[in-house]
């Protein structure tokens, strides 16, 4: 993603093992990526597309930049569309990892987001709990 948009970082959180198979694991994935950026770096990626930057910001910003990043991970990269939900409060998409990518020995269902911060809420949350209680 480093080339369409500069400065870019991305994390990757676990609530569980990605590699299981169930029907669940497809539905919510156990492994949210996450690829933050500032605004202007994603303004910088609208200039890319059209001739000046588009005079977008906060969640509809994202939502550019989330569609962005899925063409260039699924046209260029080799990962596989699942859904999306580009209405919810941090729009997302639902991608998989194919083995052939050579990331994982097995097919792996990510949720992917721009600027999301509810996936480093959720892992900050979950291992408070398991400092509370190891069960």
């Amino acid at each position: 993603l480093s080339p369409l948009i500069p400065n870019v970082e991305v994390s990757g959180y676990s609530a569980g093992n990605p590699t299981l198979s169930t029907a669940f694991g497809m539905v919510v994935p156990e492994l949210q990526v996450v690829a933050k950026a500032t605004s202007e770096d994603l303004l910088k990626l609208t200039e890319l597309e059209h001739e000046t930057a588009l005079p977008l910001e906060g969640r509809v910003l994202n939502k550019y930049a989330l569609r962005a990043c899925m063409q260039r991970l699924v046209g260029e990269a080799g990962f596989k569309f699942r859904k999306s939900a580009f209405c919810m409060k941090e729009p997302r998409t639902t991608l998989r990892v194919l083995p052939t990518l050579g990331f994982c020995p097995e097919t792996v269902t990510i949720e992917f987001s721009v600027n999301s911060d509810t996936p480093l809420h959720s892992a900050t949350l979950l291992t408070e709990c398991s400092e509370l209680d190891s069960r």
